[in-house]
């Protein structure tokens, strides 16, 4: 793959071989970053795992301390009997919805929905699944109080989940925040998913890296992520 002029600049800032603290990541990040505009920050966990462990389901939310990136728009299938009134979804509506989700004709970040509902919804599997929005209630988008589920995600709720590589990835910042916020959102991270961590082993852990969205990727010392 043929890498831009920006980009081979950029990669020239990082020690070939050297694996970074999270601090010392998260000041290089800015640095690194060949967009114009800020841009998210990804953090890539990948795992040494045997075929067995790779088919396991491992999946979760996060928030993290430190908020950042746009206001997210949410988008609820509620029962009929939901008082739409005061709800804090940008768009509610119940089966009405269904074919313009599919045509494309409404915008979303997020999708909740009302157990009743996703009977009627299972038909959208193939149009949300794609994106990872379908509602599902191992990451709290089925629920009966969808109204504290909207809060959630209004509130910087994110999902995770270990992909068919064997990794775990996560936006967890934009390149224009303070090194130390940046840092903070990475720690808060890694406690979330120390669970996942133990379970595997942390000798498990292959590689752990930090990236802008256009950019070279910072390889980080494990231990140190670890904490």
């Amino acid at each position: 793959m043929k890498r831009s002029k920006k980009y081979l600049v950029a990669a020239k800032k990082l020690d070939a071989g050297k694996k970074y603290t999270v601090a010392e990541a998260a000041k290089l990040l800015p640095q690194v970053n060949t967009s114009e505009f800020a841009g998210t920050v990804e953090l890539s966990v990948r795992f040494r795992l045997t075929d067995k462990q790779k088919k396991e389901s491992v999946r979760g939310t996060y928030t993290l301390p430190n908020r950042f990136g746009k206001d997210v728009k949410v988008l609820l299938f509620a029962d009929p009997s939901y008082d739409a009134k005061n709800s804090k979804a940008d768009i509610v509506g119940g089966e009405e919805l269904i074919a313009d989700v599919e045509a494309g004709k409404i915008s979303f970040d997020m999708v909740v929905a009302m157990p009743g509902m996703m009977p009627k919804i299972a038909r959208l599997g193939r149009t949300l699944g794609s994106k990872g929005l379908m509602p599902n209630p191992k990451n709290g988008t089925v629920t009966e109080d969808p109204d504290a589920a909207v809060e959630k995600l209004k509130s910087g709720q994110r999902n995770y989940k270990l992909d068919d590589a064997g990794r775990i990835l996560a936006v967890v910042a934009t390149t224009d925040m303070a090194p130390e916020k940046i840092e903070e959102n990475v720690r808060a991270f890694a406690q979330i998913i120390a669970p996942e961590i133990s379970k595997f082993g942390a000798h498990s852990i292959k590689k752990v890296t930090l990236s802008p969205t256009m950019g070279p990727s910072i390889d980080l010392n494990t231990a140190d992520f670890v904490g």
